[in-house]
């Protein structure tokens, strides 16, 4: 009777045992799912932007930028938000490298990307 009881105990105690299997993929799996799903995100909704779009249009679209800038010239108002559009390549790389800039001056949308950024440098 006493073999038949510890042999139940031992059974049991390792199939408790057997389920306590941890394993540990390092923790960015997630994050880098989520990243490369808020980068194609970003991509698609830039993709379909209007030119002469509000800004408070784009955010509502895009949610909050990753980055942002804002200056004054003379009496126009001039607005940069970056969303993250690609990979880092490195750990070091900024935010604004792996994004596509916004450009919008008094609040409407002149467009996107390095170019638009360069001709309205202020």
């Amino acid at each position: 009777m006493k073999l038949t009881k510890l042999v139940a105990v031992l059974l049991c105690s390792m199939s408790l045992l057997s389920g306590c299997i941890f394993v540990n993929s390092g923790g960015n799996g997630h994050l880098k799912s989520h990243e490369y799903h808020k980068q194609k995100f970003n991509n698609e909704q830039i993709s379909l932007l209007d030119i002469g779009a509000t800004r408070d249009e784009v955010i509502d679209l895009l949610g909050e930028p990753d980055a942002s800038e804002a200056t004054k010239i003379d009496e126009s108002e001039y607005y940069v938000l970056y969303y993250i559009t690609q990979k880092a390549s490195s750990d070091e790389e900024s935010i604004i490298s792996q994004s596509t800039p916004l450009v919008f001056k008094d609040n409407l949308l002149l467009g996107w990307g390095s170019e638009i950024l360069e001709k309205v440098k202020y």
